[in-house]
């Protein structure tokens, strides 16, 4: 298997289709996408809007640019080995929502959960248009390395300006907290080929290094507790995959030096992660004490507990969009759940999500929409072209990150969980495979 510290860097070029040649990067459009990009990834955290724009602005593009290939050119070649199953997983995830709002109607909370589902379409459009623009690799290791620096900016200049903060102590950028922190924390992972290869120029890799401690420091202050579960596991991936062949000490010494600077920034007093970390502890020992509405993970169990409830009813095909919200007015109406949590429309966990609209069916469609960008991204791990390698661990870091952050959120009953998945997924994906065979 090639190493990360191997010298090829250049993708392999694909034979150009007469109907559909490839975006040069120097061209106009080449160089419109990689500022889209950089500026999407770099300002999305810290600027409102701009995330979601860049993935609209982008995702309109490549409708028209691929048009005459779905329409009038028919005989153009768009995919390649294995973007069928991404193609399915998106179309089979939306089209289980949209047969649940056609079969139960869209409840009080539906008509709004409709258009972020739909967005989700984009990411096909996307990702087959930016697999064919070259010279993006650049515009994405910039765009997170800046998005890591401004952010840590950010969340330190909030730090420093308490009153200036929404969030109280927590840091929440241009979303909230939940996001902030788990988008800036997958950057920092992204980043981690670039700072521990030798390959990579040297001040690229020490502005990459930087970026990994601003990230880290950004996703601390922000509080949130659950994209951390994902570093453990994704380091050890990393180490035994991307990293093999490398010195030990730089195999085992980058993944071992994150987990360190992780631990010692949950140690400084005033980080909200550490704070965070005790009280989610405490939380767990006074499971049997009088409920705290500001105690989050105990307003997650309560919201968990109607759901599991909602899916003992319907636990095949699921009770529809409107039936969480029936079961919560229902339980505080019996007086089994506090009234101040009537406020969520959501149980704060995309499976359960799934498991209460779609049943099985739906929970298995998304498992696809997050395994199948990890398992293709997973062969690009053995190429031999080093970006290559690394762009597709940067697809696997962003998607298991916002997997997991799924576990504390339902992300895709949320605008900035669309747009984050669909625009890191779309970009990551497109990039690990511009160099696939066709078919």
């Amino acid at each position: 298997m090639p190493s990360s510290n191997s010298p090829t860097d250049a993708h392999a070029e694909l034979p150009p289709s007469p109907a559909l040649p490839p975006v040069p990067a120097d061209s106009l459009l080449g160089r419109a996408v990689a500022g889209l990009v950089v500026l999407g990834l770099g300002l999305g955290l810290v600027v409102p809007k701009v995330a979601g724009a860049a993935f609209l602005l982008l995702s309109a593009i490549a409708i028209v640019w691929l048009e005459p290939s779905l329409t009038r050119r028919r005989g153009a070649t768009l995919t390649v080995p294995g973007d069928r199953l991404l193609i399915a997983a998106v179309l089979g995830f939306v089209a289980l929502w949209l047969a649940a709002w056609a079969l139960a109607g869209f409840g009080s909370t539906g008509s709004g959960d409709v258009g972020r589902i739909l967005r989700l379409l984009l990411i096909v459009p996307l990702y087959l248009f930016l697999r064919r623009v070259r010279g993006l690799d650049a515009a994405l290791w910039w765009g997170v390395a800046l998005g890591s620096l401004l952010a840590a900016a950010h969340a330190l200049a909030l730090a420093f300006d308490p009153p200036a903060n929404p969030w109280d102590a927590r840091a929440g950028g241009a979303t909230n907290p939940i996001y902030f922190g788990g988008v800036v924390l997958a950057f920092a992972l992204m980043l981690l080929p670039r700072a521990a290869s030798p390959a990579t120029p040297a001040i690229e890799r020490g502005i990459a290094t930087v970026a990994i401690l601003a990230g880290l420091l950004a996703a601390a202050l922000s509080g949130s507790r659950s994209a951390w579960l994902a570093v453990p596991l994704l380091l050890a991936v990393y180490a035994f995959s991307l990293a093999r062949g490398q010195q030990p000490l730089r195999r085992f010494g980058w993944p071992l030096a994150m987990l360190v600077a992780t631990g010692l920034l949950a140690l400084v007093p005033g980080v909200p992660l550490g704070e965070r970390i005790v009280e989610a502890i405490d939380s767990l020992r006074g499971s049997d004490s009088l409920f705290d509405p500001f105690d989050t993970l105990a307003v997650r169990w309560e919201l968990w507990q109607v759901a599991f409830a909602t899916i003992a009813e319907h636990p095949l095909i699921g009770g529809g969009p409107g039936a969480f919200r029936a079961a919560m007015e229902s339980a505080a109406a019996a007086g089994a759940l506090p009234t101040e949590l009537l406020r969520y429309e959501h149980p704060h966990n995309q499976y359960l999500s799934a498991l209460v609209i779609n049943g099985l069916p739906g929970l298995l469609s998304l498992l696809a929409l997050f395994g199948v960008p990890l398992a293709l991204a997973a062969r690009g791990l053995h190429a031999d072209c080093r970006t290559t390698r690394q762009t597709a661990w940067s697809t696997i870091a962003a998607v298991a990150v916002l997997a997991v952050v799924a576990l504390g959120e339902s992300i895709f009953q949320r605008n900035a969980g669309v747009v984050w998945f669909g625009l890191l997924t779309a970009l990551t994906l497109a990039r690990a495979r511009a160099e696939s065979p066709r078919d």
